[in-house]
């Protein structure tokens, strides 16, 4: 548990950003999961965008 302690105090809180985010349409989503042609990257794309991730938030 010690290195929780010390993960904590070491960590630096991150502030909401000023903006709101940009959102694209789901006619914008079916495309951008239509583009990749192995379907197994069609697959991972349509995981992200299921439960509506966003890829900056996933490539982290």
């Amino acid at each position: 548990m010690t290195g929780d302690a010390e993960l904590m105090a070491t960590t630096e809180r991150v502030g909401l950003p000023a903006t709101l985010l940009v959102a694209i349409s789901p006619a914008e989503v079916s495309l951008l999961i239509a583009a990749p042609a192995d379907r197994s990257h069609q697959m991972a794309v349509s995981a992200v965008y299921g439960p509506r991730l966003r890829a900056s938030g996933v490539a982290r």
